[in-house]
């Protein structure tokens, strides 16, 4: 893992400028983050250094996302790094920035999906935020809920 994060922090350094790499560094990051402290999985167990992956995920993707606001992959791949943050907040945090966190992962994802999926029918197609959270849980490609 270290020599992973190295990597990655040293293409971070040279990716200034570049838009496709900084996607590319964003997603990785929360990737390792996911491996780091996910609680979704199997993970190493380390939740301060998850943390910061994916923390430097939002840091790269919130730019690219802010110069293409088009590029749905983008915009789920921010959304879902968002959800992972509010996942996993510090344990003395506030729930005020994972409440924050979570309402920009839920229309993030329920903008994009209304812009990029075909519509799919659902019995309870009352609950949004849930629709947007479980979309992103999921990782439910190609497909919006009404």
């Amino acid at each position: 893992m270290k020599t992973a994060l190295e990597y990655l922090n040293t293409l971070n350094r040279e990716s200034s400028g570049d838009r496709k790499l900084q996607e590319e560094l964003g997603v990785a990051y929360r990737k390792v983050g996911d491996i780091q402290g996910s609680d979704l999985g199997s993970n190493m167990g380390d939740r301060k250094a998850a943390l910061l992956s994916y923390a430097r995920s939002v840091e790269l993707l919130e730019p690219v996302w802010a110069a293409d606001r088009e590029n749905s992959r983008v915009g789920m791949a921010l959304a879902r790094s968002y959800l992972q943050l509010r996942r996993r907040p510090p344990p003395s945090a506030a729930p005020t920035p994972a409440l924050f966190l979570l309402t920009k992962s839920v229309r993030f994802g329920e903008s994009l999906a209304a812009l990029t999926l075909p519509p799919v029918r659902l019995p309870n197609a009352g609950a949004t935020p849930a629709q947007a959270i479980a979309a992103a849980d999921l990782n439910v490609q190609g497909q919006r809920f009404i």
